[in-house]
């Protein structure tokens, strides 16, 4: 799992963002912070514990579409690859693999579990894509 983790303005400056309490701000903050390079995390009660979050904040996260609840315990980051830039020899799958089956790749780079609004996120041999950058601003693959 890499150790730097970036936030894009896109999802942090909307309204829908700013509206939610600080407390769930702060658990997005630190769920994207710890997640994997899929955007999985599975510590959220220890970490809203850590962080003085509440099961409100969470469930506010999840209504507002900011996290998908994948179950067992473990979340996915919606908006991961908007959020996240990771060189494909630097990506490490994530352990929770079967948690991402079902979930597809818009083309705006945000996760769905509508199938009908983008591609699925796993490919045929079961592994997950590289992390890819769907922002203009990027760094491009031949630099």
């Amino acid at each position: 799992m890499a150790q730097r983790r970036m936030f894009s303005l896109k999802i942090t400056d909307t309204d829908a963002f700013c509206e939610m309490p600080l407390s769930a701000q702060a658990l997005y903050f630190h769920i994207g912070q710890r997640a994997d390079d899929d955007g999985l995390y599975s510590g959220v009660k220890g970490l809203m514990a850590k962080v003085h979050a509440s099961a409100d904040d969470l469930n506010i996260l999840i209504a507002k579409g900011f996290v998908i609840d994948r179950g067992d315990s473990i979340y996915l980051v919606k908006h991961w690859r908007i959020n996240n830039y990771l060189r494909n020899d630097r990506y490490v799958p994530s352990e929770y693999q079967d948690k991402l089956k079902g979930v597809y790749l818009k083309t705006n780079g945000s996760y769905t579990l509508d199938e009908n609004q983008g591609k699925p996120l796993l490919q045929s041999n079961n592994v997950g894509i590289p992390m890819v950058s769907l922002d203009k601003d990027s760094i491009g693959k031949d630099r």
